[in-house]
């Protein structure tokens, strides 16, 4: 009786011995798999924090592109505006009758504004 029951002695300490390291590398795997749901949710968080700041970056470009269309178009009413302004006072009667021969100086300030040569 000796031999089987020191025989289930030692099967008792084996048992005991895996269940311990069963619960031990549980209880590790849990924690490894808390710490990683953590760190996922912590980089969800940052990315979303980086997707808002980006949108938002977005809305002020997209806000100051219209701003600058805006005064573009205003600017280019305004230069059609006064082409049309200078042709009509250029093609008036009036400026017809004052014509005369420019002078030479006259031409090349013309020239040289149109981007020609002397």
């Amino acid at each position: 009786m000796l031999g089987l029951f020191s025989f289930s002695r030692i099967q008792m300490y084996i048992a005991v011995a895996i269940a311990v390291s069963g619960i031990y590398f549980y209880w590790k795997h849990q924690i490894e798999q808390q710490a990683l749901m953590e760190y996922n949710q912590k980089q969800l968080e940052q990315i979303v924090k980086d997707q808002e700041a980006f949108a938002n970056k977005m809305t002020e470009v997209d806000q100051k592109q219209q701003a600058i269309e805006t005064d573009l178009v205003k600017q280019n009413e305004e230069i059609n505006n006064q082409l049309k302004d200078l042709q009509a006072y250029l093609y008036s009667t009036e400026t017809k009758a004052l014509e005369k021969p420019a002078s030479a100086i006259l031409k090349n300030t013309v020239n040289q504004i149109k981007g020609g040569v002397k």
